[in-house]
């Protein structure tokens, strides 16, 4: 997933809120959207210099597995969405 999308910067933890907000509703309902947009945010807090090295090994890994998941989908799938 891309995250140059031009978005302003924001501290990591408004990030990392705004991630857990779409990971949730991706968890609670499917919606690939929301799993793209959680996907960009974390890929902004792996890359952020200013954020916790932990912090960034964790949004790296989330992305991974978010990634995974997406190459997983069946194509029918995401093309009825």
């Amino acid at each position: 997933m891309d995250a140059s999308t031009a978005l302003p910067d924001q501290p990591p933890a408004r990030m990392v809120a705004g991630a857990l907000a779409h990971l949730a509703k991706h968890m609670e309902t499917g919606c690939p959207r929301a799993a793209r947009l959680a996907a960009i945010l974390l890929e902004r807090i792996a890359a952020d210099p200013e954020a916790d090295a932990h912090l960034r090994a964790h949004a790296r890994e989330l992305v991974d597995i978010l990634d995974r998941d997406e190459a997983r989908e069946p194509a029918t799938e995401r093309a009825a969405r």
